[in-house]
């Protein structure tokens, strides 16, 4: 990590959040982008929140870095990102934490253009948890390839 701006952390485990957060401070890094899972919070909404539980199991959500992160000082964005498939659009949704979760899909280059956005300063999050879904896909019970 020596020499960097960022961490990019496309890994969700508690624990090696933690490890990653040491790591940081020893070399003085303060910024991290971590993909994550979404209904950290419970926030996804009913139709898709059931199909997700049933899908993933209850227990997806637990040990998450995210509980790492919030309890750090450092200035992180973490991505609760909706199942993703492989498209061309580029087009995402970016909710709040404390806001509904309501898309059920996302393109990997919707992901890949938010961590752009981020890097460069299109987007101006700090401190923050996100929740990214595809515009459109809003209260589906499930992803269109699924």
């Amino acid at each position: 990590m020596q020499g960097q701006d960022i961490v990019y952390m496309n890994f969700d485990d508690k624990a090696i959040t933690e490890l990653v957060i040491t790591a940081m401070h020893q070399t003085g890094i303060r910024r991290i982008i971590q993909a994550g899972v979404l209904s950290v919070y419970g926030e996804v909404a009913e139709p898709f929140a059931a199909w997700n539980t049933r899908m993933m199991g209850e227990a997806v959500a637990k040990g998450c870095g995210i509980e790492a992160l919030e309890a750090s000082d450092l200035d992180y964005v973490y991505l609760r990102m909706t199942w993703l498939y492989n498209g061309q659009r580029r087009e995402y949704v970016a909710s709040p934490k404390g806001a509904p979760f309501l898309g059920a899909q996302v393109t990997r280059k919707a992901i890949a253009q938010c961590v752009l956005d981020i890097l460069t300063g299109k987007r101006e999050d700090h401190r923050a948890s996100i929740g990214l879904w595809e515009p459109g896909s809003e209260y589906k019970t499930k992803p269109d390839f699924y």
